[in-house]
């Protein structure tokens, strides 16, 4: 999401389940909003699975706003981490999505993660790159409103779903990236003198290797060494 908003310039909002409004991933959504207001560079629109309305309103409110100004959207195609492995494919794309794309005249960007899942079934949903490793994101060439405008809704998904899984590396030759070591060792000290969960410490570790930091960045890392509670800004 920060990577396309940053690219393009254009706000970038993405659709996630209502679940997140109290998961670690909802509090630093909620901080950034604090910090950034409209600015904010995460942005989540939240839906409720058991009720798919609340899916096409979300679909129907964002195309009215493309009409009075500019934003983007992102749509896990296949669902939340539906995929387990690296080498399996994306599989299904819904039609309401191409429905808004043809009736607003909206380009589609294929979006391709990679480089983060293991090579063997995992049966366990994971919200970093496997092994703490890097993910790579490929951006995709867009397809216009007309190259799907001619097609019945079986060939329109069809094209969007090859689309995906050709942007970036081949699936059946995707390999995880190795994570490193002295992150590893960085999140455990984290963990050690925090006692918080492994979401919190990864957090900590991955501000501790970016380079250039914003000032709330600093601030919040020195607030954290010098014996700050991690736990109250994700609640």
């Amino acid at each position: 999401m920060m990577v396309a908003a940053s690219l393009t310039g254009i706000p970038l909002g993405a659709i996630a389940k209502a679940e997140h409004k109290t998961s670690w991933l909802g509090a630093i959504h909620q901080r950034a909003g604090k910090v950034y207001g409209e600015k904010n560079p995460l942005r989540l629109i939240l839906f409720d699975r058991d009720d798919q309305t609340s899916f096409l309103k979300i679909l129907q409110d964002f195309g009215d706003k493309t009409k009075t100004e500019k934003c983007s959207l992102l749509v896990h195609v296949d669902g939340t981490r539906s995929s387990v492995v690296s080498d399996e494919p994306v599989k299904t794309c819904s039609s309401v999505l191409t429905d808004l794309a043809i009736r607003n005249d909206f380009r589609i960007v294929p979006v391709r993660f990679a480089r983060g899942l293991p090579r063997e079934n995992n049966t366990n949903k994971i919200d970093f790159p496997w092994d703490l490793g890097r993910q790579d994101y490929y951006f995709g060439e867009p397809i216009q409103p007309e190259d799907l405008k001619g097609l019945n809704l079986v060939e329109r998904q069809a094209v969007i779903v090859r689309r995906i899984n050709e942007t970036g590396p081949d699936p059946a030759s995707e390999t995880p990236d190795q994570g490193d070591p002295n992150f590893l060792a960085m999140l455990e000290e984290i963990r050690t003198a925090q006692f918080v969960p492994p979401e919190f410490a990864i957090l900590v570790a991955a501000l501790e290797l970016l380079e250039n930091r914003s000032p709330v960045s600093n601030e919040f890392l020195k607030d954290i060494k010098s014996g700050g509670d991690l736990w109250s800004y994700f609640n």
